[in-house]
């Protein structure tokens, strides 16, 4: 027996309209069976939670023929509920076409895209283990606000320069959200970066800890590229007024890129790619450094010094700050194939497939000729 409760807002008493609401009803009950059907028949049916999300996003056409409709009320706190049974061999379905892709993977997506809040993140992430592109993008829709968010979340972001104020004024600008702290993984990881990025510096290496146990339970290539890039952490400790340099090698991949200032001036950066492109990569880095530290994150900075580290043979160090790069500005160039090159330095045991997911990202010619080859001798092992 199949079987639809539709409970109206007006109450019991309100006869005004009635006839109007009980078609309406009978019609959404008769659709509803319709598409619970077709849910059924579908590959999505092992996964019941997922059935709100089909009868919501696909747009379903079938033809349906019901041999008999039941319809009974009951009254519960003054709100009255139409009910409506339907045998179930008395509905057939014939002639059932889609004008959506069912394909699951594209339906979850698009359900985030429309809804953007922490149940449609975490079921996204429990039945699709995100790339990396899709990851960054939901990602930057929790740490720039574009998501559903607590309201003090929301607010702490909107705080400028939080880096800078958590360090070296030592103000606890994230000591009110701590009891925030969603349950859902995926979300709580992202809300983790925003404390590590917030609280003072007494508590970072706290909050640093609390991410990495909250990434134990998510995955997918970027969730295993971090871990990764946590294990090669250089920098453990810190002094009493940290830079940013040293800030972004002992929090590799947990910090914000969204609470910092970004450089004005770009003095120091035009010496550093003039250094650069003469293979002066210690004074590349130096120059780069300087800028960092004085000036704020700037995405090309960030890449250029995370190249410059490599080839003066500290790969573990470039990768703290390709990672930062990556989350703020995915499309950097060149930043695809330095990320790559850092990671098969360093015998990345996923290089392959992260370099398929990088190749996604690659806008720029040379790093998708160094993905391509290195998924080639990958291949050909």
């Amino acid at each position: 027996m199949y079987v639809v409760e539709c409970t109206s807002d007006a109450p019991a008493s309100d006869s005004r309209n009635r006839t109007i609401r009980d078609r309406q009803h009978r019609m959404e009950a008769v659709d509803l069976i319709g598409t619970f059907i077709l849910f059924q028949q579908s590959d999505l049916r092992t996964a019941p939670e997922l059935f709100q999300i089909f009868a919501e996003a696909t747009k379903l056409h079938y033809q349906a023929y019901m041999a008999e409709l039941e319809q009974k009320e009951k009254v519960i706190d003054g709100k009255r509920t139409a009910i409506y049974r339907c045998p179930k061999d008395k509905y057939q379905i014939s002639n059932a076409t889609y004008t959506d892709n069912l394909n699951r993977e594209t339906l979850l997506l698009e359900n985030y895209k429309q809804r953007k809040d922490a149940s449609s993140v975490e079921i996204l992430c429990r039945y699709r283990p995100l790339g990396v592109q899709d990851w960054l993008m939901v990602e930057t829709d929790f740490l720039t606000g574009a998501c559903s968010l607590p309201g003090l979340v929301r607010k702490l972001q909107s705080v400028p320069d939080r880096w800078e104020r958590s360090v070296f004024i030592g103000e606890d600008i994230a000591g009110n959200y701590n009891d925030q702290i969603p349950d859902g993984p995926v979300y709580r990881l992202f809300f983790l970066e925003e404390m590590v990025t917030s609280v003072p510096l007494s508590k970072k290496n706290e909050a640093y800890r609390k991410w990495l146990k909250a990434l134990d339970d998510v995955h997918g290539p970027m969730p295993d590229l971090l871990r990764y890039g946590a294990r090669l952490r250089t920098a453990r400790s810190l002094a009493s007024d940290p830079v940013f340099t040293e800030m972004i090698e002992a929090f590799p991949g947990a910090l914000s890129p969204f609470g910092v200032r970004t450089p004005m001036d770009s003095e120091l950066y035009d010496e550093a790619v003039k250094a650069y492109s003469q293979s002066d990569f210690i004074r590349a880095v130096d120059l780069l450094t300087a800028y960092i530290n004085e000036n704020g994150l700037s995405p090309e900075a960030l890449n250029l010094l995370g190249a410059s580290l490599r080839y003066i043979g500290k790969p573990s160090q470039g990768l703290s700050y390709l990672l930062l790069c990556l989350k703020v500005a995915p499309y950097t160039p060149y930043l695809a194939g330095n990320i790559a090159l850092v990671l098969s330095d360093l015998g990345y045991p996923h290089l392959r497939e992260i370099t398929s997911e990088l190749l996604l990202l690659a806008k720029d010619r040379w790093s998708q000729e160094e993905l391509n080859k290195l998924n080639n001798h990958n291949t050909s092992k």
